[in-house]
């Protein structure tokens, strides 16, 4: 438990229907208590649907959202305006959300990406305003490279609870890490298995097996040493009783420095807009 943010929670990227439901209710009975969704996922009705028939108190639950700017932009859109990275629909949206999550309040909730630093800053502003009524417990950023996260620190400060990044064994930002340290901002991972490139990648299996590991908890374990927040998505109940008991592991320290030696350059999630060097 990091804060209030159980350490570790359920991605739901791509998930719906039948997908959806069934992981949400194996991950609530193996005690997941920590969800993560977006606005642009699509699948907060569902989700909220689910919540509302769930036995257990929302007092018990955690669930992350992210807020996005007016544009929904693909990898393939081009070229990009500066008001397709307003914040416009930023508040209009949020209360959407609300209702779709049947939920009164959301214990954290995210700038999804970057834009530019006055957008930025102002839909942060945004967010801080909805805090101070209630309705959002901890505000973050996500997607936030090093100088754009230290940009909008300088001006709030420690108002910012997480930067939600592209975090695995293969990607790593020294920077980052060493900024969140001094600063006690928490770094959370998505992707933590590189979306099943490491389930493939012959250096790093090779030392699961030495460790007699699940792959995926010891890449799971890694990120958790490390004072992450870690949302692995997973449909199956077998995988996500692994994810789940990755939180039992203690790692050699000898383990962990051979998993730092790995290459930490490859990134997976990588659209074109983000960051909007471009634009700034």
């Amino acid at each position: 438990m990091i804060s209030t943010i159980p350490q570790l929670g359920l991605g739901t990227w791509k998930l719906h229907g039948e997908q959806l439901i069934s992981s949400l209710r194996s991950a609530f009975s193996l005690g997941y208590r920590h969800l993560d969704t977006a606005w642009i996922y699509h699948n907060e009705k569902e989700i909220g649907s689910l919540l509302s028939q769930s036995s257990i108190p929302r007092s018990e639950l955690r669930i992350t959202t992210k807020v996005r700017f007016d544009g929904l932009l693909t990898h393939q859109k081009a070229p990009f305006k500066l008001s397709d990275f307003s914040y416009s629909q930023l508040e209009t949206r949020f209360h959407q959300t609300l209702q779709d999550l049947k939920t009164e309040y959301l214990d954290l909730v995210l700038l999804h990406r970057p834009s530019t630093p006055d957008n930025d800053a102002q839909a942060f502003e945004t967010l801080l305003r909805l805090k101070k009524t209630g309705k959002i417990r901890q505000v973050g950023v996500s997607n936030f490279s090093f100088p754009q996260l230290e940009l909008l620190y300088f001006r709030f400060g420690s108002e910012i609870f997480t930067n939600q990044i592209e975090w695995h064994v293969c990607l790593s930002s020294p920077e980052l890490e060493t900024f969140a340290k001094e600063k006690k901002l928490i770094l959370t991972a998505y992707s933590p298995l590189a979306q099943g490139h490491l389930l493939s990648y012959a250096p790093f299996l090779a030392l699961a097996e030495e460790c007699q590991l699940p792959p995926a908890q010891l890449a799971l374990a890694y990120l958790l040493t490390k004072g992450s927040i870690v949302i692995p998505k997973a449909s199956s109940q077998e995988r996500l009783q692994e994810n789940f008991e990755a939180q039992k592991l203690v790692l050699a320290p000898k383990i962990i420095a051979r998993l730092d030696q790995l290459p930490k350059h490859h990134r997976y999630c990588n659209p074109s807009f983000a960051p909007l060097n471009e634009l700034l």
